[in-house]
């Protein structure tokens, strides 16, 4: 996602913008991914014929909390909760953390925070919308 802080950091990106020439990579990928899952896709049925997936669009999920922070609760959504390194994705060892990581999108250069894996959790277990979770909710394929 070309809106984490590593991408911005490494792009020297100092505003809350997001690099759209990585978001459109992601977006690509992620496309190739939700129609491996897909009930057409014969690609993995043939490997494994046994086997049910489940595509969870965590960018969508992102997007969204990017975009809408108050409604999540979230004030920061352009920096990482910790000090990372420069030119790097982790914590710098024994660096400040941010006292409230409920608050923020990042906990570091690349990773989500708890309450942003949190969603994502919730939403793979329980989303309806095939924009979020396809072609069904873990929920859904655990009772099959």
């Amino acid at each position: 996602m070309g809106c984490t802080p590593v991408v911005r950091g490494f792009l020297n990106i100092t505003n809350e913008a997001c690099i759209e020439l990585v978001n459109q990579a992601a977006l690509l990928f992620n496309s190739g991914v939700r129609s491996l899952v897909s009930h057409d896709s014969d690609s993995l049925r043939s490997h494994m014929p046994d086997a049910s997936f489940v595509y969870v669009n965590s960018y969508k999920i992102i997007w969204d909390m990017l975009h809408h922070p108050k409604k999540y609760g979230i004030r920061e959504t352009g920096r990482a909760c910790c000090e990372v390194s420069p030119g790097g994705v982790l914590c710098q060892k024994e660096g400040p953390i941010c006292s409230d990581r409920t608050k923020y999108v990042f906990f570091d250069g690349l990773h989500p925070t708890d309450v942003v894996n949190a969603r994502l959790a919730r939403k793979a277990y329980g989303s309806n919308s095939p924009k979020e979770v396809y072609p069904t909710n873990v929920k859904k394929l655990a009772m099959l």
